[in-house]
């Protein structure tokens, strides 16, 4: 055991040195948003789902609001909290792992894990809700397979895996349903990260059921655990006012579905495209996993199955909305990780194996440090910002946010025509409309209902003091030639900052 709590506290060093260059990266739009959430509610400026459009579920907004509260208002206080979050992952992983295959096998899927989940190409470095999800469905898989032995522990199965075979009766069917419910609560917990993660409910129950009855126990077990976290939550949002549980229903499944569906229309160029762009740095961890896989079916326990419907489920996750941005493929780091220490550390470490190890091994550090490094030498967070996306936008929203709260000293309400939640955050100032980013007006996702008479009172309310034009009006669309003339009629140009033109008005 002392050995596998040195693995331990080595796998944590590990996750928090390979994150260490994303310490003073700028909030993103989408961490924006949900800091924005986050510091709204705390201040009773509104509800998530009812008084602000949100289409992911909270779990990201209440991590933020617990940092928030507990470490202070401000950026610092979000990035501690994804960098706790990341170690306790990481710590997972290791627990997951190391009870499968011992204390080495689990420190080497950690640092695996801690370099898939930080690369900068899949904009590792911040922290959005994908890398939520990798701590509650490592303790989901946790609760199937990885509770045999000890972590560390050496030599043979104390116990039956719930994917083995043999009786299904009495005291051990009673156990097996306990797991599965234990596994459903987190795998719970990890939908209210973010949607596609319950994806796991309906994978994890198919490997090692004998017949369609098992099959189909074991998913009733797991539902039932799925739903409860989801309970607790509808039960916070009917208790906070009229209209917080269906905005939160609507938000998160109705108008969320719709805008899933909306991404299929070139879905195989983009995939191809991100295959393209991320083969040399994720590819030899994708060639191990499998290599993993069928490591994994030579021991007893029977738990080749639950990891591969593990990382089936994350990549069906990752082609739902056929959109495929960089950071969804954040959600197979940890599945791709445990899978590929089981071979890297699985096997003898001499001959002809021990090379192929040593080289697969040596890629993903060549491909990880390639992808790394330049940010370990910018100069600051901005140019890292700029690295990571492409952009300027994030690393000047903290200059535009003081000219906005320059703008308008009596502290009234922010209008935005853009995407650009965190200029809301780091103002600190309340949003006039419920809209945090423009996309039910644009085309890019489903209209929202009324929704542009909405966003144009809140240009005409007079609580609205400083409007921001982050992103140029098109004045063939009759919403945003109204908005145009809205802005003209009531409001002047104050200054440009970060490309953006800021406005008081009148």
């Amino acid at each position: 055991m002392k050995v596998g709590w040195m693995a331990l506290v080595a796998a944590l060093a590990l996750t928090v040195l390979a994150r260490l260059p994303g310490w003073n990266l700028p909030l993103d739009r989408d961490e924006g948003e949900y800091a924005t959430l986050a510091q709204q509610w705390i201040r009773g400026g509104g509800v998530p789902y009812r008084d602000f459009l949100e289409q992911k579920p909270p779990l990201a907004v209440f991590v933020d609001m617990a940092a928030l509260e507990i470490l202070g208002p401000g950026v610092g206080s979000l990035r501690t909290a994804g960098l706790a979050w990341m170690a306790a992952s990481a710590a997972a992983v290791w627990l997951l792992v190391a009870s499968l295959a011992g204390a080495g096998a689990g420190l080497v899927a950690a640092l695996l894990f801690a370099l898939a989940s930080s690369l900068p190409a899949i904009q590792g470095l911040a922290f959005n809700t994908e890398q939520l999800t990798a701590l509650p469905m490592a303790l989901a898989l946790f609760c199937l397979v990885g509770r045999e032995r000890a972590p560390g522990e050496a030599g043979s199965w104390k116990g039956e895996s719930p994917f083995r075979g043999g009786p299904d009766g009495g005291a051990r069917r009673c156990g097996e349903d306990a797991r599965w419910f234990l596994a459903g609560l987190c795998v719970g917990v990890a939908g209210l990260a973010k949607q596609p993660a319950l994806l796991a409910l309906a994978f994890l129950p198919l490997p090692g059921s004998r017949t369609p009855s098992q099959a189909a126990r074991r998913g009733l077990a797991m539902g039932l655990g799925g739903l409860l976290p989801w309970l607790a939550v509808a039960g916070l949002f009917a208790l906070w006012g009229p209209g917080a549980l269906k905005g939160f229903v609507f938000c998160v499944f109705g108008y969320n579905f719709s805008y899933a569906g909306q991404g299929w229309t070139g879905a195989a160029g983009r995939a191809l495209d991100a295959s393209r762009r991320l083969a040399p740095l994720l590819g030899p961890l994708v060639l191990a996993a499998l290599l993993g896989l069928g490591a994994s079916r030579r021991p007893r326990g029977g738990w080749a199955g639950p990891l591969a419907a593990w990382l089936l489920s994350a990549a069906a996750g990752l082609g739902l909305s056929a959109r495929f941005y960089p950071h969804y493929f954040l959600a197979l780091a940890a599945p791709l990780a445990c899978l590929a220490s089981l071979w890297i550390a699985g096997g003898p470490w001499r001959g002809p194996g021990a090379a192929a190890r040593l080289a697969l091994l040596s890629a993903l550090l060549a491909g990880w440090a390639w992808n790394s490094l330049p940010y370990w030498r910018a100069a600051g967070g901005g140019a890292k910002s700029r690295m990571m996306y492409g952009l300027d936008r994030f690393a000047l929203a903290p200059g535009a946010a003081e000219a906005i709260r320059a703008a308008d000293p009596r502290g009234g309400r922010l209008w935005i025509w853009g995407s650009e939640a965190e200029l809301y955050f780091l103002s600190g100032l309340r949003p006039a409309s419920r809209f945090l980013f423009d996309y039910p007006f644009t085309g890019e996702s489903p209209a929202w209902p009324g929704g542009g008479a909405e966003l144009l009172s809140g240009v005409e309310d007079a609580r609205t003091g400083v409007a921001v034009l982050a992103a140029p009006l098109d004045p063939s669309s009759p919403l945003q030639a109204a908005l145009a003339g809205a802005l003209g009629r009531d409001f002047r140009p104050w200054t440009r900052s970060g490309g953006m033109l800021i406005a008081v008005r009148k």
